[in-house]
């Protein structure tokens, strides 16, 4: 198993240059798209979080969305938490 790369700034969902500093007041316009980690959901490198919440009328079902949970389709991750 390889190790994660050095972080800069703040570790978080977004990437480095579009956190924010604690002290911003105002509020940045929401990226298009669901936000949420997209990390394989067996992935060690984190907690399990969102992408693991039961489904709500397929409990056996894990996905970080009610469009998800309820789709036929399964949970693919965007990245591999290295990029």
């Amino acid at each position: 198993m390889r190790s994660p790369p050095a972080q800069h700034g703040r570790p978080g969902p977004l990437p480095v240059r579009q956190q924010r500093s604690p002290s911003d007041v105002d509020y940045p316009e929401r990226p298009a798209g669901d936000l949420y980690c997209r990390i394989p959901q067996d992935s060690d490198m984190n907690v399990p979080g969102v992408r693991n919440i039961p489904g709500g009328n397929n409990p056996a079902k894990r996905a970080p969305t009610i469009e998800m949970c309820e789709s036929n389709e399964n949970y693919v991750p965007l990245g591999d938490g290295f990029t």
